[in-house]
C-alpha cells in the first residue's frame, strides 16, 4: 500500500492511500490541480482586498483634504448668477425695442342715476295713483256742489282740500292751483276773497295759527256749503 500526504495554503493536509499505483497517480494529480485553483484564487482575493483598501485610502485622504481646505478657507464658491431686478410698482416697463409704452387712457361713463328698484318703482307708482285719485275725488267733490260766488267756492275749494288732499289750510297760490283743477275762474284777488269769508259777518273760515296768509273751514262755513 502507498500512502501520499498534501498540506494545502490553508494548512489543511491531504492523505491518500491506495494499493493501486496508477489510481493513486491520478489521484496526485487532481489534488495538485486543486491545490494550483486553491491558490490562484487565493492570490486573487487578496489582490483585490489590498485595492479596495487602497481604494478606501484615497477617499478617506480626498476628504480629509477637503477638509483642510475648507477650513483654511481656501474653497472655491461658484460666482453668484446676475438676476434682472424686479420692476418696482409705479416704474414704467421698457420693452425690448428701448421705448417705454404709452399709458393706455381709460375713459369712464359718466356717473348715471341707479335704476329704481321693483319695490321703489311700484311704491312711487301706488303713490302717485293714490294722488291721482285723490285729484280726482276732490274735484268731484266741488263740481257736486256746484257753488255759486267766489267766497263760497272758496270755502268749498278749502273743505275739500282737507278732506281728499290732506291740506289742512290754504293760501292764494294753493287756490289757484285748485281753481285751476276743478275748472272754476280765477277771482281778481285770493287774498281779498280769502279777508271777506274770514269776517265777522260771514265767519266761513278762520287764520291758521302760525302760518301767515293761511286759512281753514269753520263749522259755520263747512255748514253752510253742504247745507246748500
Amino acid at each position: 500500500m502507498v500512502k501520499v500526504s498534501i498540506s494545502l495554503p490553508s494548512n489543511a493536509q491531504i492523505t491518500v492511500e491506495s494499493q493501486d499505483q496508477a489510481e493513486l497517480q491520478e489521484i496526485v494529480g487532481m489534488l495538485r490541480g486543486l491545490s494550483r485553483d486553491l491558490m490562484h484564487s487565493s492570490t486573487e482575493t487578496g489582490t483585490a482586498a489590498n485595492g479596495a483598501t487602497s481604494q478606501a485610502l484615497d477617499t478617506e485622504k480626498s476628504s480629509s483634504v477637503d477638509d483642510s481646505s475648507s477650513r483654511n478657507g481656501n474653497v472655491e464658491t461658484p460666482a453668484p448668477q446676475e438676476t434682472a431686478p424686479a420692476p418696482v410698482d409705479g416704474d414704467d416697463v421698457v420693452n425690448q425695442s428701448g421705448q417705454t409704452p404709452v399709458a393706455e387712457e381709460v375713459i369712464q361713463p359718466p356717473p348715471g342715476h341707479p335704476p329704481e328698484s321693483g319695490t321703489v318703482g311700484r311704491a312711487k307708482a301706488q303713490q302717485e295713483a293714490r294722488s291721482a285719485a285723490a285729484v280726482n275725488a276732490f274735484v268731484q267733490f266741488c263740481q257736486s256742489i256746484n257753488p255759486l260766488g267766489d267766497m263760497r267756492k272758496v270755502v268749498v275749494a278749502a273743505e275739500g282740500a282737507a278732506q281728499f288732499l290732506q291740506m289742512d289750510s290754504v293760501d292764494a297760490d294753493d287756490l289757484a292751483s285748485l281753481f285751476d283743477r276743478v275748472g272754476w275762474l280765477i277771482p281778481h284777488s285770493f287774498t281779498q276773497t280769502l279777508r271777506n269769508a274770514a269776517r265777522s259777518k260771514f265767519r266761513w273760515l278762520e287764520r291758521a295759527p302760525g302760518r301767515s296768509g293761511h286759512y281753514m273751514v269753520t263749522i259755520l262755513g263747512r255748514t253752510t256749503i253742504l247745507g246748500e
